[in-house]
């Protein structure tokens, strides 16, 4: 999505913040070009919200999706 490269660069660049998070830094809603968009602020909110309990369960399916690729998934990502 061009709005989040836009807001990637824009950060790299110093000129928008993030918000910490569990998974890692998001972007402030305010940073983000939503212009032409019709997004209420509770969909906005949504977007945002992590759902810890899912993305522990995710995580524990990580050895379970390597298995998938047998021989071919490289040693550095198993480790």
């Amino acid at each position: 999505n061009a709005r989040v490269i836009d807001w990637i660069i824009r950060r790299v660049d110093g000129q928008v913040g993030a918000v910490d998070s569990p998974i890692g830094r998001l972007p402030r809603v305010e940073d983000l070009e939503l212009s032409g968009l019709d997004l209420p602020a509770a969909d906005l909110e949504e977007l945002f919200a992590i759902d810890t309990a899912s993305w522990l369960a995710e995580a524990d399916l990580t050895e379970e999706f390597f298995d998938t690729f047998g021989s071919h998934l490289p040693a550095a990502l198993r480790a």
